[in-house]
């Protein structure tokens, strides 16, 4: 804050220095909750078919990188490099698009539900304003959550 003063700017300013630097991030959660028996056979049949049968692309994106943390594995899409993590095995499964937007799902750890988090990063060209790349990011993580939501038949 101090020196943003000091540099007659607000911390807003800065803000929006750093998005025009690395870009506008903005990420969404989504969640099925499914109780009983029955629900969770369907969370686990989700993670079953997304484990065994990974999507190769989301919408018009490929997926490039995907990890299962359930087995501590990455595999690269574009090299077709296998490798092991040194992590933690989590019920976990994360994907990264080319277009650099990432998606993980878990299921939840205390409820009958399965999470679906949601992440792109929208670039900022120099003549946009706060509202055009906020806009932008906004649209692209709803199109992102629900063409995957789509896949699923959620």
């Amino acid at each position: 804050v101090a020196r943003c003063q000091s540099e007659n700017r607000t911390v807003w300013d800065e803000l929006e220095a750093i998005y025009r630097r690395h870009g506008y991030h903005c990420t969404a959660q989504k969640s099925l909750k499914d109780a009983g028996a029955e629900g969770k056979a369907r969370i686990n049949a989700i993670l079953d078919t997304l484990r065994n049968d990974a999507p190769t692309q989301i919408g018009d994106a490929r997926i490039i990188r995907y990890r299962d943390l359930s087995i501590c594995t990455e595999w690269d899409r574009i090299t077709g490099e296998e490798r092991i993590l040194d992590l933690p095995a989590s019920n976990v499964l994360s994907y990264e698009l080319e277009t650099g937007a990432q998606i993980l799902v878990r299921p939840s750890g205390t409820e009958p539900k399965i999470k679906f988090y949601f992440e792109v990063c929208e670039a900022c060209v120099p003549d946009d304003t706060f509202n055009d790349f906020r806009v932008r990011g906004r649209q692209s993580l709803d199109a992102l959550s629900e063409t995957f939501m789509g896949f699923l038949d959620l």
